[in-house]
């Protein structure tokens, strides 16, 4: 990890942004951006000067309240926050605010309006199922400071707002998909192949859906891990008892010898033989792929 000394905003900040890959475009790579870039494809061409993005009122009233977001967050958490630029190799992410000891950041959103969407986000969890695209910058910015413990979600309006912390155990179980997809992102920006777009349904339903399946397969595959290591355990410890088997407070632990299948690809009998009219009428269905 290193923290470089940069103005948000500058052009030497944007030079910085054009080589690396960036926590504000982390939900373009993951494909769950709203706006563009809204997938890794847009974000090629933007990377390649393609396309732009053209700033609107918006992104200027996020800039002008930006100091009135970290001022409350300071109230708030007792704390002081300074913007800081951190990288780690081509990964880099620009925080709205960081504290003396690197422990502690803050991500400010300032929307126009007191009835914002943004502030229906009062856990992580619903940061997750309703801003996908804001989860993954904050997955990239943790991933980005490694000595950041937990970061506070900022939502600030002059008549309203609104603050989630949000723990590094939240997101590691994200570390990996997101990398994954920026390393295959990076390998087609080097090659300057630009990745497929694939027939895009850009439904709210849609990415609704497919944010729900991402977040219930990541807590899937968290338990699974963790149901493992136990059935690991509980297995070690009756390896050592001696014992063949052993039952007690509802479960039953036995050792159990099974027989190897067969390879029928080396039964003499079956050599030269057309499998082809004894194979079952084939099958369709639907194949979700993360």
């Amino acid at each position: 990890m290193s923290e470089i000394t940069l103005i948000q905003g500058s052009a030497e900040w944007h030079a910085h942004r054009a080589n690396h890959y960036n926590a504000s475009e982390a939900g373009a790579v993951m494909g769950v951006s709203p706006w563009l870039p809204k997938n890794p494809s847009q974000l090629w061409d933007l990377k390649n000067g393609l396309v732009e993005v053209k700033f609107n009122s918006n992104m200027q009233h996020g800039i002008d309240n930006e100091h009135n977001g970290r001022m409350y967050a300071e109230s708030r958490l007792h704390d002081d926050f300074t913007p800081a630029v951190h990288t780690v190799g081509r990964y880099s992410a620009s925080l709205d605010g960081l504290n003396f000891s690197n422990d502690f950041g803050i991500e400010i959103k300032c929307p126009a309006s007191i009835d914002s969407k943004l502030f229906d986000l009062v856990t992580p969890d619903t940061v997750q199922a309703k801003a996908p695209h804001y989860w993954w910058q904050i997955v990239h910015q943790f991933y980005c400071v490694p000595t950041m413990k937990r970061l506070a979600f900022v939502v600030w309006h002059a008549e309203r707002q609104n603050l989630v912390i949000i723990n590094r155990a939240d997101v590691e179980p994200f570390f990996q998909p997101l990398t994954t997809a920026w390393e295959a992102f990076g390998a087609a920006l080097d090659s300057k192949q630009r990745p497929e777009e694939d027939d895009v349904d850009d439904s709210e339903e849609f990415q609704n859906l497919v944010q729900a399946y991402k977040v219930e397969k990541l807590r899937l595959e968290a338990a699974e891990k963790a149901l493992k290591a136990v059935e690991e355990e509980l297995k070690g410890y009756a390896q050592r008892t001696g014992k063949k088997a052993l039952k007690g407070f509802g479960a039953t632990v036995t050792q159990v010898t099974r027989q190897g299948s067969v390879d029928y690809t080396k039964v003499p009998a079956l050599k030269g033989v057309d499998l082809e009219p004894f194979r079952k009428k084939p099958s369709t269905y639907w194949m979700v792929k993360v």
